[in-house]
């Protein structure tokens, strides 16, 4: 597969994502708010210890319908029997292959609280610690953050600056010796913009470059970027788990259509034609699609992935024991093509339930057919959940819980909030600029391998230790020192958080028809 050095991307891309050319370029189906009560009270239902072996019990879903019914407005007994049908085939899927979706409508988020081993989840809380147990002037904490979250390994830190950084047009850096590529290449060019909107002419997040190996193993090939190969190989080794782990539920996702519009078309003309609260029809379990799902290890078995790795703690105290969490968003920009993000939680300590919340840009052309009086806003309100002229379609779809041990992968044209290792993966049919590329940027990285290389070098070797800092100091257009890294680094969060909200906010009104 060819390396795009412009960096400009193909005009539409096989899997969907929101921040592309046209803000609008994907929209979910606009829910009745029916509908979203049914998926929220699943959702709550999912959090229940045992809830898989339990609904299959009348007593216990008895119970459940008791307490639904009294917490929940406007909750027929035909919704009670659709979530519980759902949720016993939700029930059987998660028994046969560990993974569930707790939403599960135009797109699909999944989990799974079995795909890692306990042993692996301990084996990285103590690997990561000694990135966490570093002086405190050397702790990177995430800007407008209070101290709260913690940036371990974050890729908005020395990112792929264009017209600054260096790119081999020849050869890949490797991943043991990346040092040795430590101001090699060419400048970068700055691209060209295809188009306006979520596209940056700045700054680009850097992947590292993944192969596949063996029937479920993951390489990585290439270093990942602000995590040091030679200083912390034990991380390498276990984010290599995660991935391997992650890609299945990348395939389900990514594989993932909806319930197609025939059926929730039919669904609408017998229940949204004339104005009254919609009710569901006999749940059926989702037909097996006709074209054979994604398989990404078998589809990219020569190419591999990209992959852009985050890694951050949140925390909490006595004298400020709560974090609101990060603002609405999805990840990335279309320079980094991510169209998929999976989230291992590997450590909640003494941190009280929390969740990420889920929404999405809606299209309200299912509205169009309904029959109702001219000017009778009030039920359409009531049913849709929406005002008339009513500003950007954006619609809850709930959350799921932040549980230890969880594995969440999500398609990025979901927006959410919330110790966590966050695996961004870059749409496998772009090659993007990655680690494989780019030579390592960091002043600091490049500092400690001439100081460990200095004896085998004679002219370094013979100045004394005041020159040699020196040459450091003097050292001013490459590689980055860190004051400078947080420079760029704010300058890339002012350049994306407009972006972001115009990507978020995007012009859409909502208007019932005069007739």
């Amino acid at each position: 597969m060819e390396l795009n050095l412009n960096q400009t991307g193909p005009n539409t891309c096989p899997h969907h994502h929101l921040v592309e050319e046209d803000p609008t370029s994907w929209m979910g189906t606009l829910l009745a708010v029916r509908e979203v009560n049914m998926i929220v009270t699943m959702q709550k239902l999912m959090e229940k210890p045992e809830w898989f072996r339990k609904v299959h019990d009348e007593t216990v879903c008895a119970k459940w319908m008791s307490e639904v019914m009294s917490h929940v407005d406007d909750f027929s007994e035909l919704m009670w029997e659709y979530c519980v049908a759902e949720l016993r085939d939700k029930a059987k899927t998660l028994e046969e292959t560990g993974i569930v979706a707790p939403i599960d409508v135009d797109s699909q988020v999944v989990y799974s609280d079995t795909a890692i081993s306990e042993s692996t989840r301990k084996d990285l809380n103590r690997a990561v610690a000694s990135l966490e147990n570093v002086p405190d002037k050397h702790k990177d904490w995430h800007p407008k953050t209070r101290e709260r979250v913690l940036d371990l390994v974050h890729p908005s830190l020395f990112p792929l600056v264009y017209g600054r950084s260096r790119v081999l047009k020849k050869g890949t850096v490797g991943l043991e010796d990346c040092m040795s590529y430590c101001g090699k290449g060419e400048m970068v060019e700055t691209p060209v913009k295809p188009f306006s909107g979520g596209w940056s002419d700045q700054f680009q997040w850097l992947p590292c470059d993944v192969e596949f190996q063996g029937e479920d193993e993951i390489k990585i090939v290439s270093y990942v970027n602000n995590l040091h190969p030679k200083e912390y190989p034990d991380i390498y080794r276990l984010v290599e788990k995660v991935i391997a782990k992650a890609v299945p539920l990348w395939d389900q996702v990514l594989s993932h259509t909806g319930g197609g519009p025939y059926e929730h078309n039919e669904w609408w003309r017998e229940n949204m034609r004339v104005l009254h609260m919609p009710e569901p029809k006999s749940y059926a379990p989702r037909e097996v699609p006709e074209e054979p799902p994604l398989d990404l290890r078998k589809e990219y078995a020569d190419s591999g992935l990209q992959i852009i790795v985050k890694l951050a703690n949140t925390y909490l105290s006595p004298n400020d024991p709560e974090w609101e969490g990060g603002s609405w968003h999805v990840e990335g920009l279309s320079n980094e093509h991510i169209v998929a993000t999976a989230i291992y939680y590997f450590s909640n300590t003494n941190i009280t339930p929390s969740h990420l919340k889920f929404r999405q840009n809606g299209s309200d052309e299912s509205w169009f057919d309904m029959e109702y009086e001219q000017g009778d806003y009030a039920h359409l309100e009531k049913i849709t959940g929406f005002i008339n002229d009513q500003d950007n379609l954006v619609q809850s779809l709930g959350s799921v819980l932040c549980k230890e041990g969880r594995l969440l992968a999500f398609p990025n044209v979901l927006q959410h909030n919330r110790k966590l290792l966050a695996l961004f993966l870059v749409d496998p049919h772009v090659r993007i600029l990655s680690t494989s590329k780019v030579p390592p940027q960091q002043k600091h990285w490049w500092e400690k391998d001439l100081r460990e290389k200095r004896e085998g070098i004679e002219k370094l070797n013979t100045l004394p230790n005041e020159l040699m800092e020196k040459v450091f100091e003097d050292v001013q257009d490459f590689p980055i020192s860190m004051d400078e890294a947080k420079e760029i680094r704010e300058a890339l969060m002012e350049e994306r958080g407009p972006i972001g909200e115009s990507m978020i906010e995007c012009e859409a009104q909502f208007f019932f028809c005069e007739h």
